[in-house]
């Protein structure tokens, strides 16, 4: 069920809810648990996944310094009945798969705004929310590999003669609760000790240049910072040993990387 109103013609609300069921596909979901050594160990028969979910949407446009500023607010809360866990924390040699016994849930908060600075120049900011838990064993535990707090920035600039365009973004992810790997024998090797990965922020930027309403040129560079994840597979000096895992990748694994190309428009 949906409902939508209309407090202006500038403000509107939107608010949802609804129950659903599906059949979880569990190796087309989690393809990317097979690139490690574990066996995949299914203790019970898996039944369909149920979930109550609700949210609203509110949007605004207003002016201020003469200048229209656009804002938005996302709020969504979804209740598993029944779901599909997928536990890596039992052991490091299997992937138990069984339905939930327990709590599980996901609150979900977004918030941004933009507007244009000067004539051609926009930016936007905008900053994620993400409570994600369930019950893995009997300890409800924030879900691997999930930011809670997630920030954008961009900057997008277009000369008058709209032959130009300056795009550039900044994006900051939050810690990620990673596994305990802390029991694994020393002589793997692993990226850190610690039980969340640490925060980092990603800078990428692009420059377009129209020629004429067929071609446009662009050029750009992805990962300013140049931030990379240290040792992103464990127990990579041993490919076919019983630890080796590439499943525990929470940032990028390349530097600076820089891009260029062009675009044909068909008219």
């Amino acid at each position: 069920m949906s409902a939508k109103l209309n407090f202006t013609d500038e403000s509107v609300l939107r608010i949802s809810g609804g129950r659903g069921f599906r059949s979880a596909s569990i190796l087309a979901e989690n393809i990317s648990y097979l690139a490690s050594s574990r066996q995949i160990v299914l203790t019970e028969p898996l039944d369909i996944e149920e979930a109550w979910s609700a949210g609203l949407n509110f949007t605004h446009n207003f002016h201020f310094a003469e200048r229209e500023i656009n804002f938005t607010f996302d709020l969504f809360r979804t209740d598993f009945i029944n779901q599909i866990v997928l536990d890596v924390e039992q052991d490091y040699q299997h992937l138990y798969f069984y339905n939930l016994k327990g709590k599980s849930y996901s609150n979900s908060m977004l918030a941004v705004i933009g507007f244009e600075i000067v004539k051609g120049l926009d930016f936007k900011t905008g900053y994620k929310f993400n409570d994600v838990k369930m019950t893995i064993g009997d300890e409800l535990v924030q879900r691997l590999l999930v930011a809670k707090h997630r920030g954008l920035v961009t900057l997008d600039y277009e000369t008058p003669d709209k032959r130009w365009m300056f795009n550039t973004s900044l994006q900051w992810v939050g810690p990620q609760r990673l596994p305990d790997n802390s029991i694994l024998p020393a002589s793997v090797h692993v990226h850190n000790g610690d039980d969340t990965s640490p925060a980092y922020a990603m800078l990428n930027a692009q420059t377009t240049w129209k020629a004429n309403d067929l071609w446009e040129f662009y050029v750009g560079a992805e990962n300013l910072t140049n931030y990379r994840q240290h040792r992103p597979i464990i127990g990579d000096e041993n490919p076919f040993g019983a630890y080796f895992d590439a499943t525990q990748i929470y940032g990028p694994t390349m530097g600076v990387r820089g891009y260029a190309g062009l675009r044909f428009s068909l008219k």
